[in-house]
């Protein structure tokens, strides 16, 4: 069970992604900003897209060391993918559910110290990430510098992995389970707010 100090840390960082999705409306915009910097600060504004990115992170340590490789290598072909089709395709309804039900998705399997095998963790979180893609390839809709922009959404993602995996080891959550119980609390609440405020 998680102490209450591990509650409290979770109810700070839930509280901290508010505000964060608060902000995000102050962000530069797609529309208003071009290519690569687009890219890279969308991802960054995005706060449902930044925890699924984290989470990835902190489930590919959980994982082992295959899954370092192959995970990140996964979600960043599938949000390319992802993106590109949502570049060409209309709108579509579903795309914000996915990407709020994959941040719910990550942190019950974090906290609930799922490890299934490569293969099939890297399906799951490719077909995540293509929810992801898709929806920031709807939202850019300037004409001109698309493939920069794809670039720094995918830069901007790989560093969001890397940030993962670098706080799960630093949390060392293979070996301390209460420290892996309150990221992956930590991101499902986040994703119940991000409901809420839906």
């Amino acid at each position: 069970m998680l102490n209450v100090r591990n509650c409290l840390v979770s109810l700070i960082i839930v509280f901290c992604v508010l505000l964060m999705a608060g902000l995000e409306q102050t962000m530069v915009s797609p529309e208003v900003s071009q290519g690569m910097q687009a890219g890279l600060l969308h991802h960054l504004s995005g706060i449902a897209h930044l925890l699924v990115m984290l989470g990835i992170g902190i489930w590919a340590v959980m994982l082992g060391h295959k899954a370092w490789l192959w995970l990140p290598l996964g979600v960043l072909s599938a949000l390319v993918i992802g993106s590109l089709l949502g570049r060409s395709a209309m709108a579509h309804t579903l795309c914000q559910a996915g990407m709020v039900l994959s941040v719910l998705m990550l942190g019950a399997l974090i906290a609930g110290n799922v490890r299934w095998p490569v293969l099939i963790s890297l399906s799951l979180v490719s077909v995540l990430s293509l929810f992801h893609g898709y929806g920031h390839g709807l939202e850019y809709t300037n004409p001109q510098g698309f493939i920069a922009y794809i670039g720094g959404i995918t830069l901007a993602s790989a560093l969001s992995i890397a940030a993962g995996v670098m706080l799960a080891n630093a949390l060392d959550i293979t070996h301390k389970q209460r420290n892996r119980e309150l990221l992956g609390m930590a991101t499902l609440l986040s994703g119940a707010a991000l409901v809420w405020l839906a």
